[in-house]
């Protein structure tokens, strides 16, 4: 009775130490999978930056990450001189490498402000920046192929 205990033993926890091995094993390659999906669901692969979906994830959150304003280009808890005086140094900064941006921004109160609303009046201006950049080059933007 022994001798059949002992084969028992080993056997049964051969087999429980297999079962064990490939459960683990699945879970990681589960695991493995789902971080790729969600890379791949959030990452431009050209550039590897973040795409839409995950700006549109991340959204609803900025409001919520301040305690007193937002701005956008989405700042949290900045004042509008300091936001001014950056935009200011980057487009200084760009246009010494012969390049030009246009920059739109928008500021607004945590407690009042739709995040929606506030980036498409900063899509305004950015919009609007740039239509006068092309009419001060006197350059149309259609006639270009």
């Amino acid at each position: 009775m022994l001798v059949v205990d002992i084969i028992d033993v080993t056997v049964f926890g051969m087999i429980s130490a297999v079962v064990c091995t490939y459960m683990m094993s699945l879970k990681c390659q589960r695991f493995l999978y789902a971080r790729k999906v969600s890379i791949l669901s959030e990452t431009d692969l050209l550039t590897g930056f973040c795409n839409r979906n995950s700006y549109e994830q991340k959204l609803e959150a900025y409001s919520s990450m301040c305690n007193q304003m937002l701005s956008c280009v989405l700042v949290t808890d900045e004042k509008e001189e300091v936001i001014q005086a950056k935009i200011d140094r980057v487009q200084i900064l760009v246009e010494k490498e012969s390049y030009h941006i246009s920059i739109g921004y928008s500021v607004g109160n945590t407690s009042e402000t739709d995040v929606s609303l506030l980036i498409s009046t900063a899509e305004k201006r950015m919009y609007e920046a740039k239509q006068l950049f092309y009419q001060q080059r006197g350059v149309d933007r259609c006639a270009r192929k």
